[in-house]
């Protein structure tokens, strides 16, 4: 599939079709060129492009595909741009699947940080996981992340509070 094809699919797929992404990610080939077209289209304006092909792009990390580092950079870069909140969703759960660069950290930290105020539950307890990720991966920033996870704890959601006691579990440094 080309990328220009593969664009005008993704502008017609509702996001939540999971199944005809999967076969769209099926028929097409993740190299390096086709990850970095994604990425861009993952900053576009149009949301569902956005959420599309970051959709694309959490399965290719799902799958164990790997990034380049631009690519981490660009990654890292979108939870400042995307607006779509299952674009942010996607973001923020393959943030969870690479290495953060030092030069992104406070980046991702401060985004996990907005994306934790958001009106969709699923998107704030995927934003505290990132921010576990980076406290994980980046030491100097651990009790800034365990100030916010424990300030998580009151969110009313069930699906923060679960994603919390994984985060804890997980994380040795958090017990």
């Amino acid at each position: 599939m080309r990328a220009v094809d593969l664009k005008t699919a993704l502008l017609r797929i509702d996001v939540t079709a999971g199944s005809m992404l999967e076969k769209v990610y099926q028929s097409f080939e993740m190299t390096p060129a086709a990850v970095r077209q994604l990425l861009r289209w993952g900053g576009d304006d149009d949301e569902r492009l956005q959420a599309n092909a970051t959709w694309l792009v959490k399965r290719h990390a799902e799958a164990g595909g790997g990034f380049t580092g631009p690519q981490r950079n660009a990654l890292c870069g979108l939870l400042g741009q995307v607006t779509a909140w299952p674009a942010a969703l996607h973001v923020l759960q393959t943030v969870a699947r690479i290495n953060i660069p030092v030069t992104h950290a406070q980046d991702v930290f401060e985004r996990g940080l907005d994306w934790a105020e958001s009106d969709n539950k699923f998107v704030r307890a995927w934003a505290y996981n990132a921010l576990a990720v980076v406290g994980e991966q980046h030491p100097p920033l651990r009790a800034k992340v365990q100030t916010q996870l424990i300030r998580g704890r009151f969110d009313p959601a069930a699906s923060v509070k679960a994603r919390l006691r994984h985060i804890i579990e997980d994380h040795d440094w958090l017990a």
